[in-house]
């Protein structure tokens, strides 16, 4: 098997597991080296949580995230990188 070919195209996977119990990852996916800031935000809007700031290097890249600090409830997961936004919904139940 080869490596897996870059990636032409920004994405943002799905959560799995979802909805979760304590700890959810998604898989991002960058086609050149970029800063990039992935944050959770609570369905009012506000900053929960931040799962990744810094430069993420081109290809697929896998961020976890805890939720064992936040109560129940849907969650965004927002990826942000220059002109760049993606988004995906999370759901928490403990």
């Amino acid at each position: 098997g080869g490596a897996e070919p870059l990636p032409t195209a920004w994405s943002l996977s799905s959560a799995w597991p979802n909805p979760f119990n304590s700890t959810s990852r998604l898989r991002v996916r960058v086609p050149v080296a970029s800063r990039v800031k992935v944050r959770v935000f609570n369905i009012e809007g506000r900053v929960v949580a931040t799962l990744f700031d810094g430069v993420m290097l081109p290809g697929g890249n896998v961020v976890g995230f805890e939720g064992n600090a936040l109560s129940s409830g849907v969650y965004i997961v927002r990826l942000e990188s220059g002109p760049v936004y993606l988004a995906r919904k999370v759901v928490l139940l403990k």
